[in-house]
């Protein structure tokens, strides 16, 4: 039997983890990106890929979230296959410098100033970096929500069947004493018939 290459096992990990049945089609550069499998070329020769969010700020624009270990540095990145693009609902409609700022000082720790030095090409690039984090954000929500609802709350039954235990012990109790007054009901009616025994001998 073949083993798997690194390489083929990377991927079946990476579809597995990502909950991708097969690997995507190569990015489409029409569109912005958000999560996606890509593939990495390693300083020692090594292929493997590897998962990723959209970070316009780092290495070749791919923030790498999840590979295999011992895999070495990573030298090339080969291709991007998404399995989530941004969607123009996570997209706010700006208008201006100042309707981008806004839109994200809203939702980062980063203050006007600060950004009203960044360049308009890096205030952009930041600008879809925070839409898809709100993406990725809402998404993982929503499936772990779904997740939550596949395994129901078995609090009732479980309390149903701790009740029909009780029950079922308490029957065995009464039974128990039932057996118990009979067997004393007896001893009592033999006593008693010793004793007239007695009287009639006497």
């Amino acid at each position: 039997m073949r083993t798997k290459s690194r390489t083929e096992e990377s991927l079946l990990e990476m579809l597995m983890y990502s909950g991708v049945s097969s690997l995507p089609e190569p990015n489409d550069k029409e569109q912005v990106w958000a999560r996606a499998i890509v593939k990495i070329l390693r300083k020692n020769g090594h292929m493997d890929y590897a998962l990723a969010y959209h970070d316009f700020f780092a290495w070749n624009e791919v923030n790498v979230t999840k590979t295999l270990p011992g895999l070495g540095i990573a030298h090339e990145l080969v291709e991007i296959y998404p399995y989530e693009y941004l969607k123009d609902e996570f997209i706010p409609a700006v208008e201006n410098k100042k309707d981008i700022i806004d839109f994200i000082s809203s939702r980062t720790s980063d203050d006007e100033e600060y950004l009203n030095g960044m360049t308009n090409d890096d205030l952009k690039k930041y600008f879809f970096n925070v839409c898809i984090k709100e993406q990725i954000s809402r998404n993982e929500f929503k499936n772990n929500m779904k997740n939550y609802k596949r395994q129901p709350i078995t609090f009732e039954e479980d309390l149903k069947e701790e009740t029909n235990k009780e029950e079922e012990n308490g029957h065995e109790e009464i039974g128990n004493d039932g057996e118990s007054e009979r067997r004393s009901s007896q001893e009592n009616r033999q006593t008693n018939n010793r004793g007239r025994k007695s009287k009639a001998e006497k």
